[in-house]
């Protein structure tokens, strides 16, 4: 398959475990109802601090975890930093109400798979979790817009805009630098000894996270960016 039609392939994950990682006893329970409704027979694990949250995730195993950035004893990023070096076949999508930049790209960058706005209509959340089985990346609409006028502020020579490093994570810019370098997919694979299906989903979370859709223009940003060098 041409890794130019990575972002319209759906990647189907089948969603079992999961875990809430949430110290506001109304959005734990809003959640919990959610991912029932969404996902059949699923088993769902609560964490209300971070250090609960580091022991659950070790244990389960979780297929999916929801994560909320300001927890009592630290911030969601950590636990986001975590599951993408020692999980990352696990969905993490932070669930928060903070839409600032000084929360999104920190959060990005360690490897969230999604974002979302507790603060958001039941239905997108719902539309925007169902989503995730199916491969897509959960980002709230607002949080998308941000994401893609901050990077074409970088593109257009804006010195003041964010760094592609505060949108993807490590995995990612390895990933799309081997793109910049003319790698094939099965290529990225073999190089970094991981699946072809893991490396797919990787390039599926770049595209929709610059908002491009083709081989030819991840190779333009990573020359851009300076990722072939």
């Amino acid at each position: 398959m041409d890794a130019s039609r990575i972002a319209v392939v759906v990647m189907k994950k089948k969603i079992r475990t999961s875990v809430i990682v949430e110290d506001n006893g109304i959005s734990l329970s809003f959640l919990r109802l959610i991912l029932e409704e969404v996902f059949e027979d699923i088993v769902i694990h609560v964490a209300t601090t971070l250090e609960e949250a580091f022991r659950v995730v070790d244990v389960i195993e979780p297929d999916l975890a929801l994560i909320d950035l300001n927890l009592p004893d630290g911030s969601g990023v950590a636990l986001l930093h975590h599951l993408s070096s020692t999980r990352p076949d696990c969905l993490s999508v932070v669930t928060t109400s903070h839409a600032s930049d000084d929360y999104l790209f920190p959060a990005l960058g360690a490897g969230a798979d999604g974002y979302l706005l507790k603060n958001q209509s039941r239905e997108h959340l719902v539309k925007s979790i169902a989503g995730i089985g199916r491969g897509d990346v959960a980002l709230t609409p607002a949080i998308a817009q941000k994401m893609l006028e901050h990077f074409c502020q970088k593109d257009s020579g804006d010195n003041q805009s964010i760094e592609i490093q505060n949108i993807l994570s490590k995995r990612e810019i390895q990933v799309l630098t081997m793109i910049g370098k003319g790698c094939s997919a099965k290529k990225v694979a073999d190089k970094m000894n991981i699946s072809y299906h893991t490396v797919s989903s990787h390039i599926k979370k770049i595209y929709e996270k610059l908002g491009i859709s083709s081989r030819s223009e991840a190779s333009r940003i990573a020359l851009k960016f300076g990722l072939t060098d």
